[in-house]
């Protein structure tokens, strides 16, 4: 099994709805899987019909993110976190923003754990952040004895001959992140990311 990351730029007032009914990260991300974001009405509120019935409304408004607002950058996160903090699983903001910062979405498991998010404000500051790096500066902090002695994933940092291979991969996945963050701030929307 692969943990792919992915990030999907959503509106903030949508950031907000889904902090305040976690349930509605599952319909937003995973549209197919209605019955899961639906919560199972008590009895009396089945009587009456007003929850099932309010939880459908709000189901019905939240729309599936729109496929230019989605991407993922497969499995070069962990790398890329790596690159940006020093670090197998931590990291302050925003250099951590991948693995180790943003608020959780509930403790709805999204694939590897609940989504995290990131206001448009916090957005813009790990687009400029993202911006200032230096593929240069960044290709020397690649430390394949550090990525492999604290295992960071994918594990493949071992063959020699294929490093070269894999800084592309690596760069390419740091690429689209930051094309993908610079146009969420020139739209002033928030972020989700999660692994899958």
């Amino acid at each position: 099994m692969s943990m792919i990351c992915n990030l999907a730029r959503i509106t903030d007032e949508l950031r907000r709805q889904v902090h305040a009914d976690p349930r509605l990260v599952t319909q937003l991300l995973y549209p197919d899987v209605r019955a899961d974001a639906v919560a199972k009405p008590s009895l009396l509120s089945r009587l009456l019909g007003r929850a099932h019935a309010a939880n459908e409304r709000v189901l019905a408004e939240i729309s599936p993110i729109a496929e230019r607002d989605q991407t993922d950058i497969d499995k070069s996160w962990h790398a890329i976190h790596f690159l940006l903090t020093g670090s197998d699983w931590d990291g302050d903001f925003p250099n951590g923003f991948l693995v180790s910062c943003g608020d959780p979405v509930g403790d709805v498991d999204v694939g590897y754990g609940p989504a995290r998010s990131f206001s448009s404000g916090q957005v813009a500051k790990i687009a400029d952040f993202l911006t200032a790096q230096s593929d240069a500066d960044l290709r020397k902090r690649l430390d394949y004895a550090q990525m492999r002695e604290l295992e960071i994933y994918p594990s493949i940092w071992d063959d020699e001959e294929a490093m070269v291979d894999e800084w592309e991969y690596i760069l390419d996945g740091l690429q689209t992140t930051r094309d993908f963050l610079s146009e969420a701030k020139d739209r002033s929307l928030s972020l989700l990311v999660f692994l899958n």
